[in-house]
């Protein structure tokens, strides 16, 4: 278990992404779901992305998104079609054919976030079958999304897919303990710079500093 950092993100963060997924993606924000709580910055990145393009964002009750079932037939009773899941909660559905079986046919576009994103080839074929667009997200706690990948239903897709390319106004940088850019397919620490880097740590200087 970690501590929490307190990390201080902008308006500059959540307008960049939002920017990126208007001009840059296939997302639709018709009809959306608002699943993450106000603690986690992909709460106002479901917000602002879908009443800023004028859809409906509808909010489920923390019992019902606890309860799978509740959460699936929520998404089928307001024809949503547009969701993001952490990670975690996404790898459990897809892994269980009973909750794969019961997804929503109106969804056509998931959003996933948190971690590494394994896909079985099981829910590979259903994403081609039902074709829905995956969308992996990748950022640190104090950048918010740095880099995207879509997976679209005609399209070859990977079991364990990369974390994508960098989004407008960001770039990264793979480098060396020396900090020297690292040759293609070696690895090494992930530096980030542009629109996407957060102010820093709140009241925790020592740790700004070092960003």
């Amino acid at each position: 278990m970690g501590h929490p950092k307190g990390i201080m993100l902008t308006h500059r963060n959540l307008s960049n992404i939002v920017h990126f997924e208007y001009n840059r993606t296939t997302l639709d924000f018709r009809r959306v779901l608002q699943f993450t709580t106000m603690s986690f910055d992909v709460c106002y990145q479901e917000i602002f992305s879908t009443l800023l393009a004028g859809g409906e964002l509808h909010i489920i009750g923390n019992d019902d998104k606890r309860d799978i079932l509740k959460l699936l037939a929520f998404i089928e009773e307001y024809r949503l079609e547009t969701a993001f899941l952490p990670t975690s909660l996404f790898k459990f559905i897809i892994n269980e054919s009973y909750y794969v079986e019961k997804l929503p046919k109106t969804l056509k576009h998931l959003v996933v976030a948190g971690e590494q994103l394994v896909l079985p080839e099981s829910f590979i074929a259903y994403l081609h079958q039902h074709d829905i667009q995956l969308h992996n997200h990748y950022g640190p706690s104090e950048t918010h999304v740095i880099t995207s990948l879509t997976m679209k239903a005609k399209e070859s897709i990977m079991g364990i897919p990369p974390i994508g390319r960098p989004l407008a106004n960001t770039r990264i940088f793979i480098v060396s303990e020396e900090m020297q850019l690292q040759p293609v397919g070696v690895p090494g620490e992930l530096c980030v710079s542009g629109d996407t880097v957060g102010l820093g740590y709140l009241n925790r200087n020592e740790l700004t500093v070092l960003q």
